[in-house]
């Protein structure tokens, strides 16, 4: 959902909602305030893919974890937690 769709519905963003993606988007660079998102490099996890799809189909035992670096880029669509009663 966009910040548009939250304020035809009356749900003012982000002091209701927080807004954040998984994954960057060029169409963050029109809205204002930009969304919260997090940009990572997906070709170390197709390369992995890849390297376990050739293990597998030679019926090689492939478990071995890959951890790809993420970046968090913080915006005004995330609100402040609610506060503790």
């Amino acid at each position: 959902m966009s910040f548009c769709t939250f304020a035809h519905l009356g749900i003012p963003a982000p002091d209701q909602v927080s807004v954040a993606c998984t994954d960057a988007n060029s169409t963050f660079e029109w809205s204002r305030p930009t969304n919260t998102h997090i940009h990572w490099d997906p070709l170390p996890v197709i390369n992995r893919v890849v390297h376990w799809a050739n293990h597998f189909s030679r019926g090689k035992d492939d478990r071995h974890n890959n951890f790809s670096s993420a970046r968090f880029f913080a915006s005004r669509t995330i609100g402040p937690a609610p506060k503790v009663a």
